[in-house]
């Protein structure tokens, strides 16, 4: 798999925050709509830990790449283990990410990838998104929540996240660098205002990832975060054709 595909999976849940508030008020039935209204529908306030199944789908260049089952292990804010499994059920790779640095395992190299990234928690921030600059924008069949950052003491585009308007259930996020759009990740259903089915698109690929059997702030004990001591530690620039995830059967 290649490392842009890695950073695309991690960041079907991460999206950006910048710096300062502008306040927009709008209204939607019986109640004052604000931007604190939606990023607390992002930020999942009540959630501290996530286990989960997991099927990824992968779509590279407008064919189908494979089908691959997972698990994954969440705990707010900072910490996730995502398990792909190949043929056979056997693991193809594990991906651990703390704290903004990201360690991909591979057990047919018997080693391990690592790098930082340029973000340290995979949910929305939520201190960061009600301290950015913003404002709410009403369509004919959504709210949108423009997310703004400072580059060179210019206001820059960082990301729009899309709202029902009933209900105001999370739909969709576009993620923006240099004003251009990288990443759209659509929400296809909720289980209890959870996403657990999620569409993310860049330009080439396309992943469907489900969720299910989903448990919710149940204990998660240390060792769920710690991977196998490994004679060889590379960078994750030279992961681009190490991680064995040919083809899978499609489901």
């Amino acid at each position: 798999m290649k490392l842009a595909l890695l950073f695309t999976i991690l960041l079907l849940i991460s999206l950006l925050a910048c710096t300062r508030e502008v306040r927009t008020k709008k209204l939607y039935p019986g109640k004052e709509l604000t931007p604190e209204t939606l990023i607390d529908k992002v930020s999942l306030l009540d959630i501290s830990t996530v286990k989960a199944s997991v099927t990824l789908k992968i779509v590279k260049n407008g064919k189908p790449a494979g089908t691959f089952p997972g698990v994954l292990v969440y705990q707010h804010p900072d910490r996730a283990l995502l398990r792909i499994f190949g043929p056979f059920g056997i693991t193809a790779f594990d991906l651990l990410f703390k704290q903004g640095n990201l360690r991909v395992y591979i057990p047919q190299k018997n080693a391990i990838y690592e790098g930082n990234v340029p973000f340290k928690r995979l949910l929305p921030d939520r201190e960061g998104l009600l301290n950015a600059p913003k404002r709410i924008k009403e369509t004919e069949t959504a709210y949108k929540l423009f997310v703004f950052g400072k580059e060179k003491d210019k206001l820059v585009l960082k990301a729009i996240y899309s709202f029902s308007k009933e209900g105001l259930q999370w739909r969709a996020v576009e993620v923006f660098g240099s004003n251009t759009r990288a990443m759209t990740m659509n929400i296809l259903h909720h289980n209890n205002e959870i996403p657990d089915e999620i569409e993310v698109l860049t330009d080439r690929y396309s992943l469907q990832i489900k969720l299910k059997d989903i448990e919710l702030n149940k204990p998660v004990k240390e060792e769920a975060f710690i991977l196998p001591s490994v004679p060889d530690t590379f960078p994750l620039t030279r992961l681009t054709k190490d991680a064995p995830l040919n083809k899978g059967p499609d489901k």
